[in-house]
């Protein structure tokens, strides 16, 4: 957070000095492995990879694991964004590659913003579609949203329109 607010509101010494530590923060989030879902235990299924949501039973959710992972998930966002805002904005070099960053994008905000575990997983869906109208109007209801690097190459693909 600091980072953020010292490159956008910071003083022109602070926004400097931001600018030169965000190497840093970027290999920090790479060593911690917030590039990819946690793989210990306890994980959320619905993070992983290569996993078919229709097999999911709704009984076994985790909640703080969930909360733990989107947690996660969303601190690499956040970073993965300060790193293309310094590009488009600073002419820096990325530090993440287009393909380096494993994880789902984040989940709707009626799930991340759930107060109890039947609430979230009535947003994500995981009680059916009648539930998850109701929960979460206007979000995607889905339980697992799609990895970013596979969103990522469908947007840059010159098939799809």
């Amino acid at each position: 957070m600091m980072q953020v607010l010292f490159t956008w509101h910071g003083t022109p010494l602070q926004r400097e000095k931001a600018r030169q530590e965000f190497p840093l923060v970027a290999e920090i989030a790479r060593r911690s492995g917030l590039t990819e879902p946690m793989s210990t235990s306890p994980f959320s299924v619905l993070h992983q990879p290569n996993v078919k949501v229709e097999n999911f039973n709704a009984a076994s959710f985790d909640w703080n694991a969930w909360v733990e992972q989107e947690k996660r998930s969303r601190l690499m966002f956040t970073i993965f964004l300060v790193d293309a805002s310094l590009v488009v904005y600073f002419n820096i070099p990325p530090r993440f590659e287009r393909d380096e960053i494993r994880l789902p994008l984040p989940a709707d905000d009626a799930a991340w913003d759930a107060t109890s575990s039947s609430e979230c997983a009535d947003a994500l869906g995981l009680n059916g579609p009648v539930a998850a109208r109701s929960r979460n109007p206007e979000g995607s209801r889905r339980p697992k949203q799609p990895e970013m690097h596979t969103a990522l190459k469908a947007l840059m693909h010159n098939v799809w329109d």
